[in-house]
């Protein structure tokens, strides 16, 4: 039953443009950005400007895949022998507990962060497991985690691996948030595909 009124639902309403979605201290803003991974390691983190440069993010830019392609890229790429395919899950501990990807012939690293800030600690430990990989496809909730953390991945990649090749890395349009409508729109057209072949977000 949904009771209608003539009162105002809120009194007022604010809005506030922020600098950022994914909240960061300025430490840890710094070693999001690749410029300052050498500093991070270091754990000298004392800068007064700590953003990449737009040019330079231009540069790591990280290819988009709407949920249908993010499942044809995972199918395809997976089975072939020569190739070493990760998922990437940028989110916290609960969230990846909750469920997250896996596909046959693909292996998934949880981040097992508890707040966002941690994350650049966790893929300076994962770099040299991540450059033996071939394709990395890294995804968060609803894809704002995931744009800070892939160019943070192959800037950090190009600094402390540049003699090596480095897997192609993708990210998920929309995140997780997508992809279940995604499913669930694919699931009521055709409810015997379940789209495990091509990445399914299942419980650990």
């Amino acid at each position: 039953v949904v009771e209608e009124s003539d009162a105002a639902l809120f009194r007022r309403i604010y809005s506030e443009a922020m600098a950022q979605i994914a909240t960061s201290s300025s430490t840890d803003t710094a070693a999001m950005d690749p410029s300052f991974v050498e500093s991070a390691q270091t754990k000298n983190n004392n800068h007064d400007d700590l953003h990449a440069d737009d040019d330079d993010n231009d540069t790591l830019e990280v290819p988009h895949l709407s949920p249908a392609e993010w499942e044809e890229q995972v199918a395809e790429l997976a089975r072939r022998p020569e190739n070493n395919v990760v998922f990437l899950d940028c989110r916290n501990a609960y969230e990846s507990n909750v469920g997250h990807f896996r596909a046959p012939h693909a292996d998934t690293i949880l981040t097992n962060t508890r707040k966002f800030s941690e994350l650049p600690s966790v893929l300076l430990e994962q770099s040299s497991r991540l450059v033996q990989t071939t394709h990395v496809f890294a995804y968060c909730t609803g894809g704002v985690r995931c744009e800070r953390a892939t160019v943070f991945l192959k800037g950090l990649l190009q600094h402390q691996h540049p003699d090596q090749p480095h897997p192609q890395v993708f990210q998920l349009q929309g995140g997780i948030q997508r992809y279940l409508e995604h499913a669930s729109k694919r699931n009521e057209n055709d409810p015997g595909n379940d789209g495990s072949d091509g990445g399914d977000s299942s419980s650990s």
